[in-house]
C-alpha cells in the first residue's frame, strides 16, 4: 500500500492465478450443457430497465436469444411481428400502463400456445389465475436468481404444449 497527504492511497493486490484445466473443464460444460438444451428464444418484459438487463445477461450466459420489452404497450406491439420466433415469454405482472394481465390476454390471442413465466414480487395468486388456458404458464418470485430462472425456463421449454402450426394429425 501507498499513501501520499492530499494524493490518495494505492492498493495492490495479488491473486493466485486460476489452473487452465479448471477453466477449460467449466467451459466445456456449459458448452455441453448449451448444446443438451438448444438455446431458444425469449421475450423479456419488464418496465424496470435493471430487471431487463439482468435477466437477459442470465439468459444470453446460458445461449439464449433475447428480445426485450420495456413495457406491456411495447410487448403487444411487437409480439405478433415475432410470435412464431418465441420460444417463451418471461412477463413482469405488475407494470404500468398495460399490467402483464392485459399482455398475456393480447398475446394469447395471437398465439394461444404462447409459453409464459409470469414474474413478480407479489400476486403469485394473480399468476395462477392467468395461467389457465391452452398455453403453459408458470410463476418466478422476484427477486430471482439465474438458477431458478434457469430451472424454470427449462421447465416451461420442456413441457409438451404442441404448437398451434404443428400439424400432428397428419402423420399419426
Amino acid at each position: 500500500m501507498q499513501s501520499r497527504v492530499g494524493e490518495g492511497s494505492t492498493f495492490r493486490v495479488l491473486l493466485p492465478a486460476a489452473e487452465a484445466s479448471v477453466t477449460a473443464r467449466s467451459e466445456g460444460r456449459a458448452s455441453q450443457d448449451r448444446d443438451s438444451r438448444g438455446g431458444g428464444r425469449i421475450l423479456v418484459v419488464d418496465d424496470e430497465e435493471g430487471v431487463r438487463d439482468v435477466a437477459r445477461g442470465m439468459l444470453e450466459r446460458e445461449g439464449f436469444s433475447v428480445i426485450t420489452a420495456e413495457d406491456g404497450r411495447e410487448a403487444v406491439r411487437i409480439f405478433p411481428s415475432v410470435a412464431g420466433e418465441i420460444d417463451a415469454v418471461l412477463l413482469d405482472l405488475s407494470m404500468p400502463k398495460m399490467d402483464g394481465g392485459e399482455v398475456l390476454r393480447e398475446m394469447r390471442r395471437i398465439r394461444s400456445d404462447v409459453k409464459v413465466i409470469l414474474c413478480s414480487g407479489y400476486m403469485e395468486g394473480r399468476a395462477r389465475e392467468l395461467s389457465d388456458g391452452p398455453g403453459q404458464a408458470s410463476f418466478l418470485h422476484k427477486p430471482f436468481d439465474s438458477e431458478t430462472l434457469l430451472r424454470t425456463l427449462r421447465e416451461v421449454l420442456a413441457s409438451d404444449i404442441p404448437r398451434e402450426s404443428d400439424d400432428r394429425g397428419a402423420e399419426e
